[in-house]
């Protein structure tokens, strides 16, 4: 059946034509009911039919190639990217991507400035329906202050100044939510140079959508493009890979704000406690 399916396609009708036209004529020949004079003009028919049938036939065949050459090509689109923004204008609304979410919301940035004065109260909703919201900023006792200050093209202190004001803003807008609702929106700083950050809903889940921006030297933060990563895209690698880097980026952050035995010696206070163990170490070996 898939052989007649093969002969009788739309591409064979030419040569399904000439063939037809030329056993007629050997059959009306042979019994004489065929016109000689005839002749050259349904040679010239045949011809013409055989030419189209072979013309259609090497477009389809060059058809083939080139999708064959397309398919075997690298596609971003097969391992999870779904669309590419090059302005903040064109992103997905927070209230969209908060409806979107069915369990937890990640956020990582520097600083979480418009997370802290634009869409907490969306980040609110989300914890009072018990989905869990978590967000990262960049340490602002981090000893990398500087290099991340000159990404920004900040100071260190206007950079350390602009995170403790975000996190603070964020904490006051959580003593505003009833006890329980405050358990689901949680905060912790990272103490390593970032280089991407974005937001992650459902990360891992098939139905999650991840938007990561990669961060770029000097530049404004509007200008940087963005990539969304969706689990049913394709295969989804990339979206998985970044599942993985988000949830372990909150694994090693550090809770904020951050209790006595979490918060960093000054670098004088650390160093005399240091000579102090020395020395204790040292009568140690004495004794």
């Amino acid at each position: 059946m898939a052989r007649w399916k093969r002969i009788f396609n739309v591409t064979n009708i030419p040569l399904i034509v000439a063939t037809v036209a030329s056993l007629s004529v050997g059959l009306l020949d042979v019994y004489g009911k065929f016109d000689q004079q005839s002749v050259p003009t349904v040679i010239l028919f045949s011809m013409s039919a055989l030419t189209i049938g072979l013309l259609v036939d090497r477009t389809a065949y060059f058809e083939r190639i080139e999708n064959a050459i397309a398919s075997a090509r690298p596609n971003s689109e097969s391992h999870g990217v779904f669309a590419t923004y090059l302005g903040r204008n064109e992103l997905p609304t927070y209230r969209e991507l908060v409806t979107h979410c069915r369990e937890q919301i990640m956020v990582m940035s520097i600083d979480l400035g418009e997370t802290a004065t634009r869409y907490m109260d969306y980040l609110a909703e989300a914890a009072a329906t018990r989905r869990r919201v978590q967000l990262m900023a960049f340490d602002p006792d981090s000893s990398e202050i500087s290099l991340v200050a000159k990404l920004r093209g900040m100071s260190d202190v206007d950079l350390r100044s602009h995170i403790r004001t975000s996190l603070n803003n964020i904490e006051q807008h959580k003593t505003r939510l009833p006890e329980w609702q405050r358990d689901y929106i949680q905060v912790r700083v990272f103490d390593w140079t970032p280089t991407w950050g974005g937001i992650a809903i459902d990360p891992g889940l098939p139905t999650g959508r991840i938007l990561f921006d990669v961060f770029q030297y000097r530049v404004g933060k509007a200008l940087w493009p963005e990539i969304e990563l969706r689990g049913t895209e394709g295969d989804g690698a990339l979206y998985y890979h970044y599942a993985r880097t988000y949830n372990q980026a909150w694994q090693d952050a550090t809770p904020w704000p951050k209790t006595a035995s979490t918060t960093p010696l000054p670098a004088a206070e650390a160093a005399q406690r240091g000579q102090a163990s020395d020395q204790t170490h040292g009568h140690a070996q004495k004794g």
